[in-house]
């Protein structure tokens, strides 16, 4: 699953892997005795590829770093064992990323976010992302593709045109699929089931659905005037304002 993430990464950024680090044998050990069992393997992947350095793939105050991991491990108020920390907040609200192992998603795992301190039965766990793959996936999508292009905006459901769909949210992905070709738009290869990724040269178009609600929806152009133009013929098309 990592390397669906690199080739995505690579489509426009070619010398991505290249930046990257990846945790050592003995750093996944060393993580996988103070959790005290073995690490899901798909974050033992993502770890192995990506733990220690993932290049100009950044997202703003969340660490994903194998060590900032361990040393949440180290001190006396561990996660639970049903949820296996993934990604650390490093400001306030400290609203942390966590596999839940017991939401599985095939081979992959949900994603949930709560403060890592603390009584956890005092706490609010927000269901975030359904596989870590497409936590992964979307973070990418808004920290590294979208910015490349010069203007971007976000479209958002609109409840006035929504009677008209028995299920918006499953069916807006497919219907915006659909106008998209139209408009010369092509499906991405790493598209996954809840994150579509359309290109087109000039363009992009970003669609996720995840438990957070939605489906969330943004647009990327090379040029304001084509951006508007894109973003018009979207709202006109679809429930979207």
């Amino acid at each position: 699953m990592t390397d669906a993430l690199i080739a995505f990464i690579e489509r426009f950024d070619p010398a991505f892997s290249s930046k990257l680090q990846g945790a050592s044998d003995e750093e996944i050990a060393r993580l996988e005795a103070l959790v005290g069992r073995s690490l899901p393997p798909v974050y033992r992947d993502f770890l192995r590829r990506m733990g220690k350095g993932m290049g100009d793939f950044q997202v703003p105050r969340v660490s994903f770093d194998i060590e900032r991991i361990s040393g949440v491990y180290e001190d006396e108020d561990r996660p639970p064992a049903r949820y296996q920390l993934v990604a650390v907040e490093e400001q306030d609200p400290y609203f942390d990323f966590y596999l839940d192992l017991e939401w599985a998603s095939g081979p992959d795992f949900g994603v949930v976010r709560f403060e890592s301190f603390g009584d956890l039965t005092q706490k609010t766990v927000s269901r975030w992302a359904l596989s870590f793959h497409e936590l992964l996936l979307a973070l990418a999508c808004l920290y590294k593709w979208l910015p490349t292009f010069p203007a971007r905006t976000g479209l958002l459901l609109s409840s006035a045109k929504l009677t008209s769909m028995k299920q918006p949210g499953a069916a807006l992905p497919q219907l915006l699929e659909q106008v998209a070709t139209r408009l010369g738009f092509q499906k991405v290869p790493q598209s996954s089931r809840h994150c579509l990724l359309l290109e087109r040269g000039d363009a992009a178009i970003f669609c996720e659905v995840s438990p957070r609600g939605g489906p969330f929806i943004e647009a990327a152009a090379a040029d304001k005037a084509e951006l508007a133009r894109l973003s018009e013929i979207l709202r006109d098309s679809l429930p979207l304002v």
